[in-house]
């Protein structure tokens, strides 16, 4: 095999995106990462009802539509949680960290839609901020009870989308706006 030496194919501002994305990364799981693995206090009451829920649908029993006890409350965030106990087993870590995983993903979102309308240095300085260890942020993006950073992902995703059917002529997003609405 031969490799190929020199300089890179990666245009420098494709190069500049890629440390910004990967610093806000790190900070991110860096400043959550201590609350994924403290034992003490991980889950209260609220969230166990999530938590049970996405047990139940790793099981194969009936989805539910709705918490449980409640009549509101999607279960989205549980089918998604079901996921990752199907695929990895059972454990309140893994629950924590997909929420963290759909914060990440929410901000990274958000870079993106900042880059288009600010320039990168505005982008990264906005994007920095989600990353903070502020408390609403924290909880934010560990809390169970209500998925909050699923909710916002598909906020952010539900903008970029219409940001570029409106202002991109990227038509064939149609469908995923019509998903991410419902």
């Amino acid at each position: 095999l031969k490799f190929r030496k020199g300089r890179s194919t990666w245009k420098p501002e494709y190069k500049k995106i890629a440390l910004i994305l990967l610093a806000i990364v790190l900070l991110t799981i860096a400043v959550r990462l201590p609350l994924l693995f403290y034992s003490a206090g991980m889950m209260w009451s609220d969230e166990a009802i999530p938590a049970l829920m996405a047990k139940h649908i790793a099981e194969g029993q009936v989805p539910p539509i709705c918490h449980y006890g409640q009549h509101y409350l999607g279960s989205l965030g549980p089918h998604i949680y079901a996921v990752a106990f199907a695929l990895f087993g059972y454990s309140i870590p893994l629950l924590k960290a997909v929420s963290v995983l759909m914060y990440l993903a929410f901000i990274i979102l958000q870079f993106f839609l900042f880059r288009e309308f600010f320039s990168l240095t505005w982008a990264a300085v906005l994007s920095f901020f989600y990353s903070l260890p502020l408390g609403q942020l924290i909880d934010i993006s560990t809390n169970n009870s209500n998925p909050y950073a699923l909710v916002l992902f598909l906020e952010a995703a539900l903008l970029y989308a219409a940001y570029a059917i409106a202002f991109k002529n990227k038509d064939r997003l149609w469908p995923l706006l019509g998903f991410l609405m419902g």
